[in-house]
């Protein structure tokens, strides 16, 4: 496993400073996680040991922050962590 996370660069020039501090957080963990070969796969209760982010409800309004920003795309798996996809790894909008 490689010791470190690739970042595109649109992340931080377009987004970083319209993102939520909880949402800059969760994108760079969601990365982490889908680029490392981890699967795409990721439970609330690992976002949350992650990022130290407590409430389940911040990690929710934050993921849909990600969501309206063109980010990321969440999959709900019924009784199970949800399924996330990286858009273009920064966005393009």
């Amino acid at each position: 496993m490689s010791r470190f996370t690739k970042i595109d660069n649109r992340l931080i020039d377009k987004h970083m400073a319209n993102l939520s501090g909880n949402a800059f957080k969760l994108i760079l963990v969601i990365t982490r996680i889908l680029t490392s070969g981890q699967g795409d796969k990721i439970s609330c209760s690992k976002l949350k040991e992650y990022t130290n982010i407590k409430d389940d409800r911040t990690i929710k309004t934050s993921l849909t922050e990600l969501e309206n920003a063109g980010l990321i795309s969440k999959s709900p798996i019924p009784g199970c962590a949800s399924k996330y996809e990286l858009c273009c790894n920064g966005g393009s909008k």
